[in-house]
């Protein structure tokens, strides 16, 4: 019971900071100041959530991105993190595309250690406060193991300068 009001605060939590990022417009000035060539090196800190168990993870992130003065942005990312409930590593990469305040991304999914397994990621986020972004996503795992995610994503943005 405990885990269904988590994952019911959890969800609301992800409802609220869309609707206020839906409703708030980019300011003018980040169309002119953003575009460009972007790195974001970042540390994920948050929670799997499989059956009825919650698990830790931490970990490591790195993203590029081509932001066009639509505020539109391809990309890719690589996370490597520390999954508590496989007592192991994991690795995920692939494309993104974000707009303004939002990303999402999918990918190849690793899972190494005691539980090790490969499958499919997808998560989507959104900016809360400058490089700080909530996301929540879901794996499917070979196996048919599956899990979802609740991710606290801090990231440091730095312009990538042309050579």
């Amino acid at each position: 019971m405990k885990t269904l009001a988590v994952r019911a605060t959890l969800c609301s939590l992800v409802v609220l900071a869309s609707a206020t990022a839906f409703a708030q417009d980019p300011e003018p000035r980040l169309r002119d100041e953003v575009p460009g060539a972007w790195m974001l090196y970042g540390v994920s800190l948050g929670g799997l959530l499989e059956d009825d168990t919650t698990y830790a993870a931490v970990g490591l992130e790195v993203s590029y991105a081509h932001v066009l003065p639509s505020l539109l942005a391809p990309g890719l990312f690589v996370e490597l993190r520390y999954d508590q409930g496989a007592e192991g590593a994991s690795l995920s990469f692939g494309p993104q595309i974000g707009y303004a305040f939002f990303v999402l991304d999918a990918g190849p999914y690793a899972r190494f250690g005691r539980h090790s397994a490969i499958g499919f990621r997808a998560r989507a986020c959104v900016a809360i406060v400058g490089a700080v972004s909530f996301c929540g996503g879901a794996a499917a795992l070979s196996g048919g193991e599956r899990f979802g995610e609740v991710t606290l994503l801090l990231k440091y943005p730095r312009r990538r300068e042309p050579a």
